[in-house]
């Protein structure tokens, strides 16, 4: 497996782990939803509804990038750093780093 990929694997793991954090978050705001205040249930499900809807699309574009042998898209980037997920989007800087190093470096050798 070429370096680049391993980064992106990597970011695509810890995307899915903080996507299965969010979704345990949320169940437990409803579980706990009579101890909290209406205006803090609601401003703490509309964020964690909208980091997992981010991430997942960002989750499902990474997957089927990686699958095709592709870099990381620019959007999966943003994406991770937009919703905090800082390590995914550390990993897919290296990885979108080290596959365009590895182009330039074949464009050389033609």
């Amino acid at each position: 497996m070429q370096k680049y990929k391993k980064y992106f694997l990597a970011g695509i793991i810890i995307k899915a782990i903080y996507i299965v954090f969010a979704i345990s978050g949320l169940v437990t705001i409803f579980i706990n939803e009579h101890n909290v205040e209406v205006i803090t249930l609601t401003s703490v499900s509309n964020t964690t509804v909208y980091v997992l809807s981010v991430e997942i699309i960002g989750l499902i574009i990474s997957i089927s990038r990686f699958l095709n042998n592709k870099c990381v898209s620019n959007l999966s980037i943003v994406a991770s750093f937009v919703t905090l997920n800082i390590p995914s989007g550390v990993l897919f800087l290296i990885s979108k780093t080290i596959y365009k190093k590895n182009k330039e470096k074949e464009n050389e050798t033609i």
